[in-house]
C-alpha cells in the first residue's frame, strides 16, 4: 500500500518515489534504510565505494532513483524552513508513517511532537543560549531537540546518541543538513555499549561544505578514552573530498540544493 495518502502534502514527492523502489524490490524499512546510508556515504569525506557497488548491484535501475529521492529529501526541507529559527523532521515523519502503518517490529519508535519539542527547547534555551556550549540529547530519535535547538540558538556544540542504529542515522542526517556542528553515536547511553558514530560539519565554518566523518570509539567526545599509538594509526584521517552534491549554506547554517 501506498505512503503518499498517509503524508503531509510537502512529503508526497519524497512518498512517491520511495514507493517506486519499495515496489519493485523490498520493504519500505529496508529500502528507507539503504536510503539513509545513501545519503551519508553522499556526504562523508571519504566516500562509501563498497556500499556504492551494493546498492547499485541490489537495485539495479532504479539505483537512479536514490538520487532522486535524496533531492526530494532536500526540496522538502527547504520547502518547510522559512526562517533561520524553523526546523523540519522530514525523515522522522516518514520513519514514523511506515511504522504506524504497517506495525513494522523493526520501526516501532515514535518521537516527541514538534510542538513539544519547541517548548522543551525553550525552557533548553536558558542553559544553552549563545556560542560554544555544549548540547547534549543522550536518546535522540531523529535529532529532533538537537535541530530545534540549534535552529532557536545556533553556535552551540550538539552531541546525540541512541540504540537504535536507524536512529542514529537519522539524527546525523538531520543535523547534517540543519548545520549542527556536533556529533551523533550509535551507543547505549546507560550501559556506556559504543558501536559507531559520525563527526558532523566540522569544516562548515571553514569550507562551506556540510560533511560527516566516521569516528572510532576513543574519538568520541562523550565517550573519550585517550587513544593507544596502535589505535591511532589504525583509524588514519582521509583526505578531504566535497560532497557529491552541490549545496548551499543559509545564514543559519541550514543547507539547501537549490
Amino acid at each position: 500500500m501506498s505512503l503518499i495518502q498517509d503524508v503531509p502534502k510537502e512529503l508526497k514527492e519524497f512518498a512517491e518515489i520511495l514507493d517506486k523502489i519499495a515496489y519493485r524490490h523490498s520493504s519500505y524499512n529496508e529500502v528507507f534504510s539503504d536510503f539513509l546510508d545513501f545519503t551519508i556515504a553522499c556526504f562523508l569525506t571519504t566516500g562509501d565505494k563498497e556500499l556504492a557497488n551494493r546498492l547499485q548491484k541490489k537495485y539495479g535501475a532504479e539505483y537512479k532513483l536514490f538520487k532522486e529521492l535524496l533531492q526530494a529529501y532536500m526540496s522538502c526541507q527547504y520547502g518547510c524552513i522559512h526562517s533561520d529559527t524553523d526546523w523540519y523532521d522530514t525523515l522522522g515523519i516518514i520513519y514514523e508513517t511506515i511504522a504506524s502503518r504497517w506495525k513494522s517490529s523493526a520501526m516501532g519508535q515514535f518521537f516527541t511532537p514538534p510542538s513539544i519539542v519547541d517548548l522543551m527547547v525553550m525552557f533548553e534555551q536558558t542553559h544553552s543560549k549563545g556560542q560554544g556550549k555544549k548540547v547534549l540529547d543522550p536518546c535522540c530519535g531523529s535529532g529532533r531537540m538537537l535541530v530545534a535547538s540549534h535552529a532557536k540558538a545556533p553556535g552551540n556544540f550538539q552531541f546525540g546518541a541512541d540504540i537504535d542504529p536507524i536512529c542514529t542515522k537519522m539524527s546525523a542526517i538531520n543535523m547534517l543538513v540543519h548545520g549542527c556542528v556536533g556529533e551523533v553515536s550509535c551507543m547505549d547511553s546507560i550501559a556506556y555499549e559504543w558501536r559507531f558514530g559520525y563527526k558532523i560539519n566540522t569544516y562548515l565554518n571553514s569550507i562551506g561544505h556540510p560533511t560527516l566523518i566516521k569516528i572510532e570509539k576513543f574519538e568520541d567526545s562523550y565517550f573519550y578514552v585517550k587513544p593507544t599509538k596502535a589505535q591511532t594509526k589504525a583509524a588514519p584521517r582521509g583526505e578531504f573530498v566535497p560532497a557529491k552534491t552541490e549545496a548551499k549554506v543559509l545564514n543559519n547554517g541550514q543547507m539547501s540544493l537549490f
